[in-house]
């Protein structure tokens, strides 16, 4: 009896589920996206183009892996970041701030900021990670955990 009947629920919600699967669309629209779901899309679509470019030099030809290039590039990104002339000057962070910064660790919130995209498009660029600034300290950060890579002290004075 109770087999009968599981069969029996079941049967019933797998009918409904192909009725409302086959169910006509009563939209006025029929199918089209409205005006504000066009813009929407539209300012997404772009949104993703611009952040694909801040990711760094010639984003898409200029790609390098983290783990196998990063020791090859780091006196040329030294040499960048040292050249930089920022239109406003960083400070140095508190000696009790610096200190939470270390590689392995999650980036502190807060104090981090984007570096500017003139100097961002002029690194290197490494898939999944992004630089950042923590006062006058360049840092390599993992986009989606934030977790720190690499710290270049006192490199943006």
């Amino acid at each position: 009896m109770v087999n009968t009947r599981t069969l029996l629920l079941g049967t019933s919600a797998l009918a409904l589920s192909l009725c409302l699967q086959a169910a006509p669309n009563n939209d006025k629209n029929h199918g089209q996206a409205s005006k504000g779901q066009q813009h929407s899309q539209k300012h997404n679509n772009q949104s993703a183009l611009d952040k694909s470019d801040t990711g760094g030099k010639h984003a898409q030809e200029y790609q390098r892996d983290y783990h196998n290039d990063y020791q090859a590039d780091l006196s040329e990104i030294e040499r960048i970041l040292r050249g930089y002339q920022s239109p406003t000057p960083a400070k140095a962070l508190p000696p009790g701030i610096a200190k939470n910064l270390a590689r392995g660790k999650p980036l502190p919130p807060g104090i981090a900021k984007q570096i500017d995209p003139t100097l961002a498009r002029q690194l290197p660029y490494y898939p999944g990670y992004e630089w950042r600034q923590y006062g006058t300290d360049a840092v390599l950060v993992e986009v989606g955990t934030t977790i720190v890579r690499e710290v270049l002290r006192d490199i943006l004075r």
